[in-house]
């Protein structure tokens, strides 16, 4: 028969155990922890067979993960991973990384070979040069920039707001009796 209370020396040895596994999570960091965690439900290694959707693993991994941190960080890790939530999506779905999060990285594990070098405007309408026009310029020209215009007002305008921008047509409706 086994008993089902534990001695006080298992007891002591599981009390050990988990202070060790505390300790080595909160030394990685609940980052490290998450990421840990959404990689072990992104591949079924829980015993579930197959992955995980990511808003199944998000729910369970990041309370366990911010639990990692102290008393006193647990809130601020909570709110600044939850805040970085959609590059957690990208990573688990193993979609390509944002051009500044491959400039992060770049910068994070090579910082000698990174050279920050602005990459160059173009026209928004056109994709043309931007040489010569004020760093607040979207279009490479004063044509494009109506053009633009005309082509926001087109797709923001009701047939009511055409009729309120034409007031000589409001006005001869309004004489013809209609």
């Amino acid at each position: 028969m086994i008993d089902p209370m534990p001695t006080q020396e298992q007891t002591a040895r599981l009390a050990e155990r988990r202070e060790q596994l505390r300790v080595t999570l909160a030394g990685c960091g609940p980052a490290h922890t998450l990421r840990d965690l959404l990689s072990f439900y992104r591949d079924g290694r829980d015993g579930k067979g197959t992955g995980r959707s990511f808003a199944d693993a998000w729910q369970e991994a990041l309370p366990r993960a911010c639990a990692t941190a102290a008393d006193d960080e647990r809130t601020w890790w909570l709110t600044t991973l939850t805040e970085q939530c959609a590059a957690w999506r990208r990573a688990y779905e193993r979609a390509d990384q944002l051009p500044r999060e491959r400039a992060l990285v770049a910068l994070l594990y090579d910082p000698e070979r990174v050279e920050l070098v602005p990459s160059p405007r173009v026209c928004a309408l056109c994709g043309g040069d931007m040489e010569g026009r004020v760093k607040q310029a979207r279009y490479c020209c004063p044509e494009h920039e109506r053009a633009a215009a005309r082509k926001r007002k087109a797709v923001h305008c009701t047939p009511r707001d055409q009729r309120t921008l034409t007031p000589a047509r409001e006005s001869s409706r309004v004489g013809a009796g209609v």
